[in-house]
């Protein structure tokens, strides 16, 4: 039964599944770059949550993509989404 997907019910069914990584330019302090992802991406809703789970530099990034193999480092490396306030557009 799929339900209302309430706590209450019994009926929920979350897991953890990873995310994306946003590279943010523009901004100089750490919280206000969490604050603008947080801002574009939040979710939540019964299908599905996603909010801001980790915030690190970009050095900070670097390092933890330098302990994995190159292949995973290039996943990460393209995947990542590149995103700016000041030049940011919604998709439509």
């Amino acid at each position: 039964e799929v339900g209302s997907g309430a706590f209450a019910e019994g009926l929920h069914r979350w897991k953890y599944k990873g995310g994306e990584d946003y590279i943010v330019t523009g901004l100089e302090r750490e919280q206000d770059a969490m604050a603008f992802v947080a801002a574009i991406i939040t979710t939540n809703n019964l299908g599905y949550k996603e909010f801001v789970r980790c915030i690190r530099t970009y050095q900070e990034w670097q390092t933890v993509l330098d302990d994995m193999d190159e292949r995973s480092k290039e996943f990460y490396e393209e995947q990542a989404i590149e995103v700016n306030p000041n030049t940011y557009k919604k998709a439509a």
